[in-house]
Parts: C-alpha cells; structure tokens; sequence
C-alpha cells in the first residue's frame, strides 16, 4: 500500500474508523489502471489529433503556394502589359 494511503488509514483507526487495508489497497490500484487507461487513451487521441493538424498545415500550405504563384503570374501579365 502507498506510505500517503498508508498513514491516512492508520489516523483513521486511531480515531476509531474501521478501515479495510486490503479493499482500500484495491481501490488504489483499481484507480491507478482506470487513471493509467485513460492517460494512455488520451495520448493516442492527443497524437491522432496532432497528426491530423499537420497533414491539414501541410495541405494549407500547398494551396498557397498554388495561389500565390497564381497572384505572381497575373501580377506579371498585368505589368507586361502596362
């Protein structure tokens, strides 16, 4: 059992609380797995998420690069013929 879960239970059965170290021991771990899943669970969406933006940057980037080389094209057609 964690010292923190530990001392707080023997303050407890000084004062006269009954507590149950083998179900509070299991509580503890049971809340440690569920905390570690959704850790885990979050940095795979966490990873998808950031994947997803860059490939967005990346397709963004290349429409204006497309554009802008449009712009510059019109802008010469424009000055040629002034």
């Amino acid at each position: 059992m964690p010292r923190a879960t530990t001392e707080f239970a023997e303050r407890l059965s000084r004062i006269g609380v009954n507590v149950d170290r083998k179900s509070t021991s299991l509580e503890v771990r049971s809340k440690r797995l569920k905390n570690s899943i959704a850790s885990k669970r979050f940095r795979e969406r966490q990873k998808t998420r950031l994947a997803e933006l860059e490939e967005k940057v990346k397709i963004l980037t290349e429409e204006r690069d497309h554009y802008q080389g449009l712009y510059n094209q019109l802008k010469e057609t424009i000055d040629i013929k002034h």
